[in-house]
């Protein structure tokens, strides 16, 4: 067991759920100072703690002992590290029927930054046309509900639309 890096771990899911050292201690029934030993990797928690904090901070028993995370797990906390940052997104008519249908059925109430819905030129084009009116009423009534933007087919298609 690497003191350091559970105290790491701890402090980093800490965080995470937006608790304070003495938020965590007073869950738990012990000191903030107890709580700051472990986050420094100047002890561990006992063991009969060790259940009752991983449920606390959403971790694995493995995980807290181990001192990281599974690799598909990240906290959001390391989200503020990520360079990259989108300011809208935007998908033509062949994906954000699937795209909204799949977000709806999640619970969404409000896109999370603006979301343009627009059109592919391929599907304008093709033989008999594979999207239809209806898709079309469908991406104006989503945009309108959930907060995003609709570019009719008339205005621009997807690729014309994103250089722009």
């Amino acid at each position: 067991m690497n003191q350091k890096k559970i105290g790491e771990l701890i402090r980093a899911a800490r965080r995470e759920h937006s608790f304070t050292q003495q938020e965590l201690a007073d869950k738990m029934n012990i000191s903030d100072k107890t709580v700051s030993k472990w986050e420094c990797g100047l002890g561990c928690p006992d063991l009969s703690l060790l259940p009752q904090l991983s449920e606390i901070l959403k971790l694995d028993l493995s995980a807290l002992l181990d001192g990281q995370l599974p690799t598909r797990r990240v906290l959001a906390g390391n989200m503020k590290k990520l360079q990259i940052k989108f300011d809208k997104l935007t998908s033509h008519d062949i994906t954000f029927v699937g795209i909204i249908q799949t977000a709806r059925a999640s619970g969404l109430e409000k896109f999370p930054v603006p979301y343009v819905l627009t059109n592919c030129h391929n599907s304008l084009c093709a033989v008999g046309g594979t999207i239809n009116e209806d898709d079309h009423m469908f991406g104006l009534t989503c945009a309108k509900k959930y907060g995003g933007v609709y570019v009719p087919p008339h205005q621009a298609v997807i690729h014309q639309f994103a250089r722009e």
